[in-house]
Order: C-alpha cells, then sequence, then structure tokens
C-alpha cells in the first residue's frame, strides 16, 4: 500500500510539474506574439480602474485613447503599459489614475481573491514577473492553480489558432446611469455615509506595482503623469484625503499629479458618488482637451493651472 501512495504522489508530481512546463512554454510563445495596438495617431494614453474609464471619452480628446478597464489593478496594468509602449512608439505621454481608493489595504486582498485572478490571469498572466505569482500564491495557492489553469487552456487556443491579438485591454465606457440623487437621497435617510470598508491600512503591494509602472514609463523615456478624476464630494472615500495626500507625497513626490478631484460636475452628471455619467464624461473631457492643447504637460505649476482653470470653470457654471 505504502509503495502503491509514493507511485500516486510521484505520478500526480511529475504531471503536474509536465503540465506546468507545457503552460509556461506556451504562455512565454504566447507572450513574444502578443500584439497591443494603439492608433496610429496615438500621442497620450491613460490607465487605471473605473474611474477613468467613465471620465475621459477619448472620442472628444485629440491624439488620446483610454486604456482603463473597471477594477484592474496596477499589477495587470503593469504588463499592458509595456507591452503598448514596447509596440507603440508613436506614444509619448503615459497618464496614470491614482485615486483615494487606490491606496487601501482592501486591494491588496482583492489582487489575490480567485474572482480576479480568474479574470485577469486568461489576460495578463503570461507577462507576470515571478514576483507577481509568489505574492499571489502566498496569499491563495488554490486559486492561483485554478486561475493559471484557465490561463494555460486560453495560450493554448491561440497557439493553435495562431491569433495574438491582445482582447479586453480596456477603452471608454459609456456611461448611461444617473443614480447619484437617489443615492444622496438615500444616505440622508439613513443617516449614514455610503457603505464602505473603513479599513485604513495601507494596499502596500499595489502601491509597488505603480511604482513600477511609473519608473518603466521613465526609463522608456515616456512622460508618466498621475491623475485623479472627478470624484462626487460626498462620496466616503474622499475622507482619508490626508492619508492619501502623505502618501502621494512621500512616495510619488517626483511625479507630477493632475488633480481633478475638484471638477465642477453637477449631480445629473454623475452615475453615482463614484463615476461620471457620458454627460459629465463629454464635460470633463472636453475641457480636457483644451487644457492639453494650452500646453498644460509644458508648464512649471500644472497644479496651480489646474486649479485655476477648475475655478474658472466653476465661476463660468455659477453665473449661468
Amino acid at each position: 500500500m505504502k509503495i502503491f501512495l509514493v507511485k500516486v504522489v510521484f505520478f500526480a508530481s511529475a504531471s503536474l510539474f509536465l503540465i506546468l512546463t507545457i503552460g509556461i512554454a506556451a504562455s512565454k510563445i504566447v507572450a513574444s506574439q502578443a500584439i497591443f495596438a494603439a492608433r496610429s495617431e496615438t500621442k497620450y494614453v491613460i490607465f487605471g480602474h473605473s474611474h477613468p474609464e467613465v471620465a475621459f471619452n477619448d472620442a472628444y480628446i485629440s491624439n488620446f485613447q483610454n486604456f482603463s478597464k473597471s477594477s484592474e489593478p496596477y499589477m495587470y496594468i503593469l504588463p499592458k503599459v509595456k507591452n503598448l509602449i514596447h509596440q507603440n512608439p508613436n506614444i509619448e505621454v503615459v497618464f496614470i489614475e491614482f485615486t483615494n481608493d487606490q491606496i487601501m489595504e482592501g486591494w491588496d486582498r482583492r489582487i489575490g481573491s480567485s474572482r480576479l485572478m480568474n479574470e485577469w490571469m486568461p489576460l495578463y498572466g503570461a507577462f507576470l514577473e515571478a514576483s507577481d505569482l509568489f505574492f499571489l500564491f502566498r496569499g491563495n495557492p488554490i486559486g492561483l492553480v485554478e486561475a493559471l489553469t484557465i490561463s494555460f487552456r486560453i495560450q493554448f487556443k491561440k497557439m493553435w489558432s495562431r491569433k495574438y491579438p491582445a482582447e479586453n485591454i480596456g477603452g471608454y465606457f459609456n456611461l448611461e446611469r444617473d443614480n447619484t440623487d437617489s443615492l444622496l437621497q438615500s444616505l440622508t435617510e439613513s443617516g449614514h455615509d455610503e457603505i464602505e470598508s473603513g479599513d485604513e491600512r495601507l494596499s502596500e503591494y499595489h502601491i509597488q506595482c505603480l511604482k513600477r509602472i511609473a519608473a518603466f514609463c521613465r526609463n522608456s523615456r515616456k512622460k508618466v503623469f498621475l491623475v485623479r478624476s472627478p470624484q462626487h464630494p460626498s462620496w466616503i472615500r474622499r475622507k482619508n484625503e490626508s492619508l492619501f495626500q502623505q502618501v502621494r507625497k512621500e512616495t510619488f513626490r517626483d511625479l507630477d499629479f493632475l488633480d481633478f478631484n475638484d471638477f465642477p460636475i453637477s449631480n445629473s452628471e454623475f452615475g453615482d458618488l463614484r463615476h461620471l455619467n457620458h454627460r459629465g464624461a463629454y464635460k470633463f473631457s472636453v475641457w480636457f482637451n483644451q487644457l492639453l492643447e494650452d500646453g498644460l504637460l509644458d508648464r512649471g505649476n500644472k497644479s496651480d493651472y489646474i486649479e485655476k482653470k477648475i475655478r474658472e470653470m466653476d465661476s463660468t457654471l455659477s453665473s449661468n
């Protein structure tokens, strides 16, 4: 019986090693052939989660392309940035969303969740570094094996079909909803803030991944800026502003921060307390495009200039 168990364990281990070896080989082939295409006229690109995904309508911003995607962590943004820059030399400027919720510890847990790994690993698993895989394994080894199995199966399909365009790598999302007034009414009636985790611990690994993105862009001689999309004043995550600013100044003090948090948006132009809807996105994108055309990125006092333009916009809207 003991000999039989040893043989079973040996066979299972050998099979697992073989599958991993073949899967890793397939992933490397797909990674070397993957096509990450940007439009030929694109000079500016933005990456991030759902906030910039619904805020920057690239139809109204010249030479600009939105590659943001809802819930996307910096770990998976990194390979997307690397491949787009390598394969599209026309890209000159990289904007990366950096906002209040992205510093919180919950992101580290989300990165290691089985749901997110199953969603993102098939897209970017072939490009992850060993340190990323170790982080995932340490937090959720069973979930990582499951996600890798899904990823390997998809890589084999790509090899078989010889079709390597990267899929689902983001883009502007036209958010139609207008729930802000009803959300505010509910909060008023309940007497509580929007329900959200009160955890104030930092998401250390998530922040480190953002540092790696910025370093890669600089090493690739691309201009890189952190941006913050407009958020409703009543969103509870804005309450961690002092901590957010502390992280920004201590960790990213060498990066320009383009802060549009207080851009004047009415309730009807928000989809909810976090996201602009299509009306807000149009208004903000046209204004942002004008900033770029007016030479925002070449100014030495970018923050002061943005604040001045926001005050002018606010004053114009108040007088109408």
